[in-house]
């Protein structure tokens, strides 16, 4: 059985180094499967949003994930939900034009099997595919167990998460 240290080292995951604010250090960590950095680098540059966000995906996700990382409050919002569990321990982190599935290995410590766009995501649909891979590339990787946290409370798998009032 291996770390995700180790895993990392092999390529087998690459670890995400977030741009943080100077003196901040990453309090929540990200690994992502190399397709996912793929279609980072190859699909999600071209996308434009299609929700009316003022910003476009790529810096939707260079926001969030700099939130993620820097281990701020994530906000739970009533008409949006930035981590939502879906079901078998794989979680999907959003921001309003960008899905990304995976799970947590640890508390604060998310895994990426995939990410997509959010309208192709929700009009094929997707979410029980990108479970499922998720899932099986969970259950494929040579990673230490536990291999991921049960729960479906963000609280369970994330510091710093809070509800609306």
């Amino acid at each position: 059985m291996a770390t995700l240290l180790d895993l990392g080292t092999q390529g087998v995951v690459v670890p995400f180094a977030p741009t943080l604010a100077p003196g901040r250090m990453p309090m929540r960590l990200l690994y992502l499967f190399p397709r996912a950095v793929t279609w980072m680098d190859t699909v999600l540059p071209d996308l434009t949003s299609r929700f009316g966000s003022e910003i476009v995906p790529i810096e939707q996700l260079d926001d969030f994930l700099g939130v993620y990382c820097s281990g701020d409050v994530l906000m739970y919002e009533r008409q949006f939900k930035p981590l939502q569990h879906i079901d078998k321990g794989i979680w999907e982190l959003k921001t309003v034009d960008l899905r990304l599935f995976g799970w947590f290995h640890k508390r604060d410590c998310f895994i990426c099997s995939a990410a997509d766009d959010a309208t192709r995501v929700k009009g094929i649909p997707l979410y029980s595919g990108y479970r499922d891979q998720a899932v099986h590339d969970r259950d494929m990787l040579d990673l230490d167990e536990p291999k991921f946290i049960l729960g479906d409370d963000p609280n369970d798998v994330v510091s710093a998460f809070c509800y609306p009032a």
